[in-house]
């Protein structure tokens, strides 16, 4: 199952980056944070950045390094589309070691685990190198560990929850919900099955939460006081990604339909719809099966998928997150588990089967009505990705797929023709043979260009440690160019205002050059003729 759907994604992830150069931006920025750590200027591991978690960029390192000798690696990001495929490929082959831990008979095991493989979003989730792979498969680990731990009470399964809690909040901040929800499923059923006074069923509680809390918690800790010390805040993840939703919210609410809560909300359940026609029934029929077997396994999909599937609903109502459709991609996971608890036979005690079994005639009812909830996804999130209105993101890549032919939907970042352009500034800046340092930049909005320069440590972006007084006075600093970007956090021109004149364009300390047109953005490049003190700027060497 890995080896198989490993190779199908790698193979769409080329088509993708590599054939129609359609790269997500939020994959590449990831790959950029990884290739800071190793061909910055200051290269440190601090360096991947504090945005966001930094798992993904981690994994990519290793594939970096050999970059020198298969470039797009590098240029195109394609490092992080295998580190896409590697997690959604394991993924899948959790899937089928859960629906087989529920006892699914083999057909079923081979039909839910393929049609959860083939789902659209799943396929291009696990080619185009964006971290929901990553997210999926711990989320499908802790899954498993929590379903062995309920069917046996095996406390080897908490420490595998614990781990699996623990590198996906390195890789997304959607753990806090399923850590949150897990260990509450822990302290609870604990509780409920101890033997003896209560203060001893609350110190059984406790302590089996602690196997399962400690690696969390841990891993939260730390990478929150590393934060704190380094960049001196805990959450800069929730600043930058509240300062980008809030420039962001008039076109979330045109795509809405309006700017309340209940408008976002509903928005959201049709997102879950339109992945998933029929996950409510399934997921109802799974639970009313699972009381009246008194079976909790059915929960251990709930607290993890299902908890994650409800926070991405809370806080889009709340304002808090741009609503992308990726954000709903749990439901696909949870639905398909859904359908495989339908097709469990009945026990009866956890890990015996009953030795009874209902007529063959009845016992392919579950296994067709889940085989069809599954399957009828397939067309519904297929058509709803090459949309404008579900498919915020999905429809520039879905609509390069044969049958489709390109055609402009709404202004998404996400076409492949956001990078037009970058190749050329980097060939250009390449060709003035400039020392180490001598471009300072704002790598949020330029990672691109840095990525596809040849000459990656002329740049001086913020994760260097000289970076602020470089800013406070390039020329003391031997900057002889600042490229600024038109974007509006960039930090170059909030510093360094571009004002008009008789000359043209200018900032304080330099004049322009040349400007370039660097896919949905406009790049400034000034040559540093004087100090912030007035004095000019001597020649530096190169």
């Amino acid at each position: 199952m890995f080896g198989v759907s490993f190779v199908v994604y790698l193979v769409a992830a080329w088509e993708l980056a590599i054939t129609h150069h359609a790269i997500v931006g939020d994959a590449m920025a990831r790959v950029a944070n990884g290739s800071y750590v190793l061909f910055s200027r200051d290269p440190h591991l601090a360096a991947v950045g504090f945005v966001w978690n930094p798992l993904p960029s981690l994994a990519a390192l290793p594939l970096l390094t050999l970059s020198r000798w298969f470039p797009v690696l590098r240029t195109q990001a394609f490092a992080g589309n295998i580190v896409s495929a590697a997690f959604m490929a394991g993924t899948v082959a959790l899937i089928w070691c859960i629906v087989r831990e529920l006892r699914v008979a083999l057909v079923g095991r081979v039909g839910l685990t393929i049609l959860f493989a083939a789902h659209p979003l799943v396929m291009q989730y696990g080619a185009n190198g964006d971290s929901e792979a990553a997210l999926l498969f711990f989320l499908a680990l802790t899954c498993l560990g929590l379903l062995r731990w309920l069917d046996r009470r095996d406390l080897n399964s908490l420490a595998t929850v614990g781990l699996a809690l623990a590198f996906g909040y390195l890789s997304r901040q959607e753990f806090l919900a399923a850590g949150g929800a897990s260990l509450l499923l822990i302290l609870w059923c604990t509780y409920r099955d101890a033997v003896g006074s209560r203060t001893h069923r609350r110190w059984a509680a406790l302590t089996e939460a602690t196997v399962a809390g400690m690696p969390f918690g841990f891993a939260v800790a730390c990478w929150a006081g590393s934060a704190l010390v380094i960049v001196g805040t805990a959450t800069s993840y929730l600043d930058v990604n509240s300062e980008q939703v809030t420039a962001a919210r008039s076109g979330i609410s045109t795509v809405v339909g309006g700017t309340g809560a209940i408008d976002r909300v509903a928005y959201y359940l049709g997102q879950l719809l339109v992945l998933e026609p029929l996950w409510s029934l399934v997921l109802l029929a799974a639970c009313v099966l699972a009381w009246r077997r008194r079976d909790r396994r059915i929960l251990a999909p709930l607290v993890t998928f299902g908890a994650v599937a409800a926070a991405q609903g809370a806080l889009f109502g709340a304002g808090s997150t741009f609503g992308w459709l990726r954000f709903a991609i749990t439901v696909v996971p949870l639905t398909t588990l859904g359908a495989a608890y339908l097709m469990t036979p009945a026990i009866d005690r956890p890990g015996r089967r009953r030795r009874a079994r209902p007529r063959r005639g009845r016992a392919l009812v579950p296994f067709v009505a889940a085989g069809i909830a599954c399957a009828v996804a397939l067309p519904s999130a297929a058509h709803a990705m090459g949309t404008a209105r579900w498919g915020r993101e999905e429809a520039a890549s879905v609509h390069l797929l044969p049958g489709y032919g390109w055609a402009p939907i709404g202004a998404s970042a996400y076409r492949p023709h956001w990078l037009d352009g970058y190749d050329g500034v980097a060939r250009y800046l390449d060709g003035l043979d400039l020392r180490d340092g001598s471009v300072l930049t704002d790598a949020q909005y330029t990672f691109p260009l840095i990525l596809k320069s040849q000459r990656p440590r002329q740049f001086v972006i913020p994760s260097d440690s000289d970076f602020e007084p470089s800013v406070a006075d390039p020329a003391t600093y031997r900057v002889r160019f600042v490229l600024i970007s038109d974007g509006p956090s960039d930090v170059l021109r909030r510093s360094y205002p571009i004002t008009g004149g008789a000359a043209g364009p200018r900032i304080a300390i330099g004049r322009l050059i040349r400007t370039f047109r660097a896919g949905p953005q406009r790049l400034s490049l000034f040559r540093v003729t004087h100090s912030v003190t007035g004095e000019r700027a001597g020649a530096a060497p190169r």
